[in-house]
């Protein structure tokens, strides 16, 4: 069995001999006699179980997580012929309409995003179909199709002249012949382009017959599967026809469609030409497999559905690492740091101006405090403990020696918001200074700068006030 993908994925640049290419096709057989080996039921038939055990859960919570693996196996389906790109994680984000779902689907592009939503509509709307009861017939079919490539207006050829896009007519067999050449460069063929009714016709035929009806639901779906890409019956699309048409058989059975993800593509196109020599176990057991992945992941996605949602149990988290105001600790804590560097560089600009070499000297020091305790039990100090203190030292050289430190330090509201002030403050609790958060972020405005200026010039002439004193005194212990 060849790729049964876009056909030019496999074409090579020449021609088929479409007269040799017509005879080599070999109809379809029969289920009774498709060479396959019983399925053991066993996993089969435990899983089933868990799923009849979920009935007593939330209705809405277990439609959605059924509808949930639809949507997988929807949107992988495209995905599997090339129309798109997607991975495990854009899946299931989509397929579980997780938080930024619409937003990873929007950059897949318009014409992505048409044909992911039109496949999840035709995988809802084949659970309708199949619990109507109705037969599979030829014209359900060709409308499947039609459906199923709504999104999809041209598909490429490989002619004499090169590839060249032909329109795509949804829902109608193949008018030209759509063998292709595969990788050892021989012809597989598919069915004759007038031997397509029939083949199509004989095929619902068997889905009537007592050993099709009989057998295992992952049987029949691996049946309907690759006796319709053995047809072939449509220029594009076959493919997404042929996965849809074998979830029509685990839905009947288990409500799960088979869910094959891009991932499993090169183990899904082996067991396909597996399947073409003459073993079709292969491929019976892969659809097994990813009908069983389906009910398991039904089980986990009802798990996921009824928890509190992740975003929900993460946004509580990161709520005790933010205020009010929207800013987490680590920024209120940054603006208190600012705001003391401010001060410190504008006490350093006026202690400058008013040093003296042998007579006065006036230098800041940032340092780590754990003694000071905050003014009230609204405010808090900055958590990581890095300058939360500043100490400006102020002293005179001899005769007159003497020498004064004043400490200040940084106060923040434990749940601040754009108007709460940060405040500075003495080692009596006095307020120094205090700004705004709304002043201090991104960066300290123009007025708070020239306040801290202001700040800076008052404090250090309470030093030089308070200096002079002890100076004096000094002078007057020592004679001078």
């Amino acid at each position: 069995m060849s790729d049964p993908t876009n056909n030019q994925q496999n074409a090579q640049h020449r021609l088929i001999d479409l007269r040799q290419a017509d005879a080599n096709y070999n109809p379809i057989p029969r289920f009774a006699e498709w060479k396959v080996e019983p399925i053991s039921s066993a996993r089969w038939d435990r899983y089933m179980a868990r799923l009849e055990g979920l009935r007593n859960t939330s209705a809405d919570a277990l439609q959605r997580a059924y509808r949930s693996i639809r949507r997988a196996a929807a949107i992988d389906t495209g995905a599997l012929e090339a129309l798109y790109e997607v991975d495990r994680g854009f899946t299931f984000t989509v397929a579980m309409q997780a938080a930024t779902w619409e937003e990873q689907l929007n950059k897949k592009g318009a014409e992505a995003r048409r044909m992911i939503e039109t496949q999840i509509e035709v995988y809802d709307q084949l659970l309708d179909f199949v619990t109507g009861k109705q037969p599979i017939v030829p014209a359900w079919i060709r409308e499947l199709h039609a459906e199923l490539t709504a999104a999809q207006e041209t598909y490429q050829v490989h002619t004499e002249v090169g590839w060249q896009k032909h329109r795509l007519a949804g829902g109608e067999y193949k008018s030209l012949p759509n063998h292709v050449l595969t990788s050892d460069d021989t012809i597989h063929s598919y069915a004759p382009v007038d031997m397509v009714p029939t083949e199509m016709h004989r095929l619902c035929q068997e889905f009537t017959t007592p050993e099709f009806l009989g057998a295992h639901p992952a049987l029949q779906a691996a049946y309907a599967h690759y006796a319709f890409v053995c047809i072939h019956p449509f220029a594009d699309g076959n493919g997404r026809v042929a996965r849809a048409l074998a979830s029509v058989f685990t839905y009947r059975a288990a409500r799960v469609p088979v869910l094959i993800l891009s991932d499993h593509r090169p183990e899904y196109l082996h067991a396909l030409r597996i399947a073409d020599s003459g073993t079709p176990n292969p491929f019976a057991d892969f659809i097994l497999q990813r009908t069983l992945d389906s009910m398991q992941l039904v089980q986990e996605s009802l798990k996921e559905i009824e928890q509190e949602p992740i975003e929900q149990s993460a946004q509580q988290l990161y709520s005790l690492f933010q205020t009010k105001g929207g800013f987490t600790h680590a920024e209120v804590d940054g603006a208190a740091y600012s705001l003391m560097e401010l001060l410190e560089r504008e006490l350093n600009k006026t202690a400058v101006e008013f040093n003296r070499p042998n007579q006065i000297q006036i230098r800041t020091e940032a340092q780590r405090s754990n003694d000071y305790q905050p003014s009230n039990e609204l405010l808090r100090l900055p958590v990581t403990n890095r300058g939360r203190q500043l100490l400006i030292h102020a002293s005179t050289f001899a005769p007159a020696t003497a020498s004064i430190t004043y400490t200040m330090f940084v106060e923040v509201p434990k749940d601040c918001d754009t108007e709460d002030d940060i405040i500075v403050r003495d080692e009596e609790h006095q307020i120094i200074f205090e700004a705004r958060m709304a002043e201090l972020v991104p960066h300290a405005s123009v007025v708070v700068q020239l306040r801290a200026g202001m700040t800076a010039r008052r404090v250090i002439t309470r030093l030089l006030t308070e200096l002079r004193q002890h100076a004096e005194q000094k002078l007057r212990t020592t004679g001078y």
